[in-house]
């Protein structure tokens, strides 16, 4: 009898404890991030969910990958993803009648650099020449475009732009040279203002779910700060994400970290008007395009949540850990 007891409280307690254990899976909110491929921009979201920071927050994050920017945002607009990662391409469906707005802008430059031949040494030179992009009406065709002019080449006259496709999923300006090229120009010495990467929500969405969207960014900034302060972490989780060998691509992960990793990512990713303006004054530019949304870039963004980041403290305690 008295071991039947035992039996039967032992069994108890693990009821009980299955109980309490149960409502802390229950409370792990299913969400869907869409990204446009598999690039070192999105490297961060991955990380986030292999050290379980989005866990952590009472997240269950699903990381979508679609191809292009241009599809992430559309399928934003028709609700069957929570948060889309993009930057221009969420301007311009914003620009054209869509509900999203940028709640964050983690990379705010054009991280591009224009690789040559050995032979091309000066701006002559490049003149008569073809230069790869994704495709045309993309993000790269503009750093293109913004560049030459900024070299006094003019991009519909002295060059010839050929769609190439995506870009590789590593950085290349720090294994052009390993490669023979020459790295000519890094465009994020323009100094402008860009949102290349931004997280971008429906106005709708950030109306119910504030909560969900605070968790997020808690989730993302911890992931990028766990990036830039643990360099062992950050190479593993870049060769997961971008199926690389730790041992054999060694000198691409090491420039992939340096250049992205400690170079692009924001510590403190609030949203900028002036990067969203110079996308509208693009696409002012454009012949064809109509306005359908407002004119004025500070309607492109909520700042409101990094800004309730910042105010408690929370990006500062990150770092000064």
């Amino acid at each position: 009898m008295h071991m039947r007891g035992n039996k039967s409280v032992s069994i108890l307690l693990i009821a009980l404890a299955l109980v309490f254990q149960a409502p802390q899976i229950l409370e792990a909110e299913p969400i869907r991030v869409g990204v446009t491929g598999v690039g070192i921009e999105f490297t961060p979201f991955h990380a986030g969910r292999q050290k379980g920071l989005f866990k952590k927050y009472g997240l269950d994050a699903e990381v979508i990958s679609v191809s292009g920017a241009s599809l992430v945002v559309q399928i934003l607009a028709g609700g069957s993803i929570d948060f889309a990662i993009a930057g221009q391409a969420a301007v311009r469906a914003a620009a054209q009648g869509a509900d999203m707005v940028m709640i964050a802008s983690y990379i705010n430059h054009f991280p591009w650099a224009i690789i040559v031949k050995p032979e091309i040494r000066k701006v002559a030179d490049i003149k008569g020449k073809k230069i790869g992009i994704s495709r045309f009406g993309s993000a790269s065709e503009v750093a293109v475009r913004v560049t030459m002019e900024h070299l006094g080449v003019n991009p519909d006259k002295d060059i010839a732009m050929i769609q190439a496709g995506g870009q590789t999923e590593p950085p290349l300006s720090g294994l052009g040279d390993k490669l023979g090229f020459n790295t000519y120009f890094k465009m994020a010495d323009l100094g402008i203002s860009y949102p290349h990467e931004g997280i971008v929500v429906s106005r709708k969405y950030a109306a119910a779910h504030g909560e969900t969207i605070m968790n997020f960014l808690k989730a993302f900034l911890e992931s990028v700060h766990a990036m830039k302060t643990d360099k062992a972490f950050a190479l593993s989780a870049i060769a997961g994400h971008l199926r690389l060998d730790p041992v054999k691509d060694r000198d691409a992960l090491e420039a992939t970290y340096r250049e992205a990793v400690l170079g692009d990512y924001e510590k403190n990713p609030r949203a900028s008007a002036d990067g969203v303006k110079f996308v509208l004054d693009s696409l002012k530019k454009e012949k064809n395009f109509v306005f359908k949304g407002s004119q004025n870039p500070r309607d492109y963004v909520d700042t409101s949540f990094m800004d309730r980041l910042n105010q408690s403290g929370f990006v500062d305690n990150l770092y000064d850990k």
